[in-house]
């Protein structure tokens, strides 16, 4: 696997003080490149931690990178600006969809393919990205037919940012705006242009109440978005891949969630469906 980081600093003057930045995990084909020499493009997946934007969860960062390598797609994880209001991280992530779009040889990407998956904050910036790319786009001078996601994944995602949000992602990314807090609860907004979804929670989540993401099924039903959902009946907020390596801080105590990893393979089985063009 060869990695790089990408700094948005380093890539753009309108983004000269920012501290965001891209890691890139693209796969050697293993056996393959050395036998052949050839390159065998992917498609590429934008994984976008959580973390109440107050930071960036590092347990929904590489590690998804590496499982989703294994899954067949080039993974790229986005390290974006914590506490700050919108749009600031929005732009980061239209920024960089653009380049990947733009640069698409460069890693190995096969031609429009890029989905995202983002986990409880980062579900909430890209399911809300998803909303607004193109403002956020127009705003930055780029190309829009670059920024919509092919599909997203969200993961025990903050979709509500009113009377049932997760309150630290609430608070940072609305800054306590009324106006911020309707234009950024996502269920409110749902279009039937709105990306093909794969979602899910658990009931027992007490961080990110599960009626978030009974609301989101709920918009893409009503706007005729194809979706498919999961609702698992136990396991913490931010169980990542619900694996032994990641899901270590509960003291092994709530392996009951163990069977939750299945997500896993039911979230690249719908990207790929969607590559396919399966209906």
């Amino acid at each position: 696997m060869k990695t790089q980081k990408l700094f948005i600093k380093d890539l753009s003057d309108d983004f000269k003080h920012s501290s965001a930045y891209l890691e890139c995990c693209i796969s050697d084909y293993m056996d393959y490149a050395k036998f052949t020499g050839e390159r065998y493009p992917r498609p590429a997946l934008m994984i976008i931690p959580g973390g109440g934007y107050g930071y960036c969860s590092d347990r929904e960062a590489l590690p998804i990178a590496l499982r989703f390598i294994c899954e067949g797609f080039n993974t790229f994880v986005l390290r974006y600006t914590c506490k700050q209001k919108y749009p600031t991280p929005h732009k980061e992530l239209a920024f960089f969809m653009n380049y990947l779009r733009e640069h698409q040889k460069d890693f190995d990407i096969t031609d429009d393919n890029i989905s995202l998956i983002g986990f409880s904050a980062g579900g909430h910036l890209a399911g809300s990205y998803s909303l607004y790319y193109k403002e956020l786009g127009e705003e930055l001078g780029l190309d829009v037919s670059n920024l919509k996601p092919l599909g997203i994944v969200l993961a025990y995602p903050v979709i509500n940012v009113g009377e049932f949000s997760h309150l630290e992602t609430r608070d940072i990314i609305t800054n306590k705006e009324k106006e911020l807090m309707d234009k950024l609860s996502i269920e409110k907004h749902v279009t039937n242009d709105y990306p093909p979804t794969y979602i899910f929670t658990t009931l027992t989540d007490t961080v990110v109440p599960p009626k978030n993401t009974f609301e989101m099924i709920e918009a893409l039903k009503r706007n005729n978005v194809k979706y498919l959902s999961h609702i698992f009946e136990v396991g913490h907020h931010g169980g990542s891949l619900y694996t032994r390596g990641v899901y270590h801080e509960f003291n092994n105590e709530h392996l009951d969630a163990i069977n939750n990893r299945v997500w896993v393979d039911e979230a690249s089985d719908f990207l790929f469906s969607l590559i396919k063009g399966e209906k």
